[in-house]
């Protein structure tokens, strides 16, 4: 099998991104956690080379590729924008408390933790990035619909209902429906028991609200109902050291 998607350097282009991957794992039976895994490697690929690798006001092309032998996925994603290198980005010290970290470096530490390989090549004016993933097969699984972010007050506490995704498109909303909820001395709930996708900029969004809640507003804040795909992706890049995680 193979497959190749060419897309602008536009954010709205990580929907077809999305719909890319979503195609492939139906077609050779990628389960459902790792589909949401292999989409979360390529938004976080896609969108640096969309907003970091070209002038502001450039418009160019970006070339994915997939390639399938039956035991494993390789993913080759090629642009013409700056150089750049993200294996060499130094790791997340994820023993390192979140709201101590500058912020940026979760995607490409991410990316590395969730594939088997990633390697960069420089080849004449092209940035050639080559991911692999070995697949075990199971049977197909279809993705449910998102749902929006809710806030409800409930004996003392607030409660943050997530939606299903948290991704770069929507992660600033997510950001300005909770902000309402951050009050002094809140005791906030982030209740995940429909959340199946997050990637590095909802971190982002979660490390900045654990450094309002504690440090500037004596709060607490805990993550409830957090299914095991999501779990993983905490504790790989360390949150689950700092911010009280209850699964479900």
């Amino acid at each position: 099998m193979k497959r190749d998607l060419t897309i602008k350097n536009d954010s709205q282009e990580l929907i077809r991104v999305a719909a890319f991957i979503e195609e492939i794992g139906e077609e050779i039976g990628i389960d459902m956690d790792l589909q949401m895994n292999l989409q979360l490697v390529l938004e976080e690929i896609v969108s640096n080379v969309i907003f970091y690798a070209y002038p502001e006001g450039t418009t160019a092309d970006i070339l994915l590729s997939a390639t399938f032998d039956g035991k494993k996925l390789t993913l080759v994603l090629s642009d013409e924008g700056r150089a750049f290198d993200p294996t060499k980005k130094k790791d997340v010290d994820i023993i390192a408390n979140p709201m101590d970290r500058e912020q940026g470096g979760l995607g490409i530490f991410i990316v590395k933790n969730i594939m088997d390989s990633v390697n960069y090549q420089r080849t004449g004016d092209k940035n050639i990035l080559t991911m692999i993933k070995t697949i075990p097969l199971t049977d197909n699984n279809t993705p449910k619909n998102i749902s929006m972010t809710k806030i409800i007050k409930e004996n003392g506490k607030t409660i943050i209902q997530t939606g299903e995704r948290i991704d770069t498109l929507n992660a600033a909303q997510f950001e300005r429906d909770i902000e309402p909820a951050l009050e002094q001395g809140v005791d906030l709930e982030i209740d995940c028991s429909k959340l199946v996708y997050l990637a590095s900029s909802g971190l982002r969004v979660i490390q900045g609200t654990m450094r309002t809640v504690i440090r500037e507003l004596s709060g607490k804040i805990k993550m409830t109902h957090v299914s095991e795909g999501i779990y993983k992706i905490l504790y790989m890049t360390g949150f689950t050291r700092h911010l009280p995680i209850e699964k479900a």
